[in-house]
């Protein structure tokens, strides 16, 4: 009982905690049902009779041992029914992949196709070349200023103060 009180009725804990010299070892719904019966049992002996805590849910509903198993084996069950079903999944998914980027492949010419990375100055290249004209429309080239006024003047701050996220020339 001072470990459930201790653990708050966590019996997963109680029963990687519980270690009796001398006894047998008790699995986590032996433990259960020995509480329940020891908390039924001392109710109604200290209100004097069943019919005084017929309400209370201990008393409703007791503890069934045979119940518990029955619902963790149907458990234990499911879980490696689905597990099974999901690996079948996720390898038919994978070999359905595998032969598309084969089809890919093949058609690409036997060569793998791959995405390049494109870096900030290529893009802004690539911008420039969509606008048909062979410069990149950045201001951050060389020569040019990259902060204008908002009249669009090109202004030139004072030495030692810099913009953020703009270089300056």
């Amino acid at each position: 009982m001072g470990l459930c009180v201790q653990f708050g009725l966590r019996f997963n804990v109680i029963a990687d905690r519980y270690e009796f010299q001398g006894g047998p070892r008790r699995s986590m719904e032996d433990m259960k049902a020995r509480y329940f019966s020891l908390a039924r049992a001392l109710l109604i002996a200290r209100e004097g009779g069943e019919e005084l805590v017929g309400n209370v849910d201990i008393i409703k509903n007791p503890y069934n041992y045979a119940h518990e198993l029955d619902r963790k084996r149907q458990l234990a069950l499911a879980w490696a029914r689905s597990t099974g079903i999901e690996n079948a999944e996720d390898t038919s998914v994978l070999e359905a992949a595998s032969s598309i980027e084969a089809h890919k492949t093949a058609a690409a010419g036997g060569v793998s196709v791959s995405v390049p990375v494109i870096g900030r100055d290529e893009r802004a290249g690539a911008s420039a070349l969509a606008n048909g004209t062979n410069k990149p429309d950045t201001p951050s080239e060389e020569g040019i200023p990259s902060l204008f006024s908002p009249q669009g003047l090109p202004v030139k701050p004072s030495p030692g103060i810099y913009s953020r996220g703009a270089y300056s020339v």
